[in-house]
């Protein structure tokens, strides 16, 4: 069995930032037991290199910085083995991604979706210096056993002004700005204008969603378009959507304002901030949706309407959280 660290590496998951590999990994613990773990590892420093390479330090110490945070997965340990950086965070079984599907999501889960990942943007964009996520989509979000939701991947998480070589899987989802500098410069409504394509898409379902952009799904019967189909779109101020009240006569009109408002092409008029958008989310009434908070319910007992809960995995103890070990301190 493969190992770094005090990690074991069990399954390879696939590529990720700055030419990391990602890995389903497992972390002893007191008393026999065990943590499961994600564990990104990263190239082999160059001949001559002391340092990790500054973008892979700024992903650690960004992780390092903002946790802990009930709504961002945190930091396990990092460090350098054998010339080999790596890292290891908390992992989940179940993404975003594997829970949208071709029916609308309740309301209730919508409104979960802005509160959780609105306030984890928003923690995101108070660090100093200021972060931005910049690879928001559903792959990327987390969902818990207990109903809570988790920012993961800060691969590409970088300070307003800095250039970035997107993906293509980010695109889908990416602002205008983030494509075409001609646009305007990348800043917090950045990451929000992400977010509300991703409530969006949660709140019509798949088959619905795709029926919003013709221009972008010309084959009927595709179920993903190419990038390029995205980006036209992000980046033509005369594409626009139909706001989600005309579907969903059963979405509270503020929530389906505040994801029209996120989705804007203009920065101008769209929210300046996380805290702005939280603000009149909650000022209107559209998260007031008889949502409990995830870290009220008991073990195993769904939330709001349940989608995101599952039980634990059985086998699976409940463990507490330990301190990280050989962890990168911050740069700076």
């Amino acid at each position: 069995m493969k190992r770094i660290d005090r990690f074991s590496l069990l399954e390879q998951l696939g590529p990720s930032a700055h030419g990391a590999v990602a890995w389903r990994g497992q972390e002893p613990l007191p008393g026999g037991q065990t943590r499961p773990a994600l564990v990104k590892v990263f190239p082999p420093l160059a001949d001559g290199a002391k340092d990790v390479p500054p973008d892979v330090a700024r992903e650690i110490a960004t992780l390092a910085q903002v946790g802990p945070h009930p709504h961002i997965v945190s930091l396990l340990g990092a460090g350098v083995a054998d010339r080999i950086p790596w890292l290891a965070c908390e992992l989940e079984t179940m993404t975003l991604e594997a829970v949208l599907g071709d029916k609308p999501m309740p309301a209730a889960d919508v409104s979960r979706l802005l509160e959780q990942i609105g306030s984890a943007l928003m923690a995101l964009h108070s660090l100093d210096p200021p972060m931005l996520h910049n690879d928001l989509k559903p792959a990327n979000i987390l969902a818990t056993p207990w109903g809570s939701l988790k920012l993961c991947e800060l691969g590409f998480a970088s300070p307003p002004g800095v250039e970035l070589t997107l993906d293509a899987a980010v695109v889908r989802y990416a602002a205008p700005e983030l494509l075409n500098k001609e646009l305007g410069r990348p800043n917090f409504s950045s990451d929000l204008y992400a977010l509300g394509h991703i409530a969006y898409e949660m709140a019509l379902g798949a088959k619905l969603h795709r029926m919003q952009f013709p221009g972008v799904y010309e084959d009927k019967s595709a179920q993903e378009a190419h990038p390029s189909k995205w980006m036209a779109w992000h980046c033509s101020p005369a594409a626009t959507v139909q706001p989600l009240i005309e579907f969903r006569k059963d979405l509270p009109p503020p929530l389906s304002a505040v994801i029209e408002r996120l989705m804007n092409k203009s920065i101008e008029k769209r929210y300046g901030s996380a805290a702005e958008m939280l603000a009149e989310l909650r000022g209107g009434g559209a998260a007031l949706l008889e949502v409990a908070p995830a870290s009220a319910a008991p073990s195993g007992v769904p939330t709001g309407s349940g989608r995101f809960v599952r039980r634990p995995p059985a086998g699976r103890a409940a463990v507490p959280p330990v301190a990280p070990a050989g962890t990168v301190p911050p740069k700076g």
